[in-house]
């Protein structure tokens, strides 16, 4: 029982920051304030981007 209860709560963990990643693209980038009318893979890939981007941001405008 104690391990399937470690299990919900590190998803619940890992739910928590995915939301607050989005919330910080959604304020960073405006593509993500509606439902973007792409493909799924390129939402997928336009994700990763906007990743690597904010990480670049994060790094060399400090």
């Amino acid at each position: 029982m104690q391990l399937s209860y470690s299990i919900f709560d590190m998803l619940a963990s890992l739910r928590n920051v995915i939301e607050r990643i989005f919330g910080i693209f959604k304020s960073r980038f405006t593509i993500f304030k509606s439902p973007p009318p792409f493909p799924y893979k390129t939402q997928v890939e336009l994700v990763l981007a906007c990743a690597r981007m904010h990480n670049f941001l994060r790094q060399e405008c400090r």
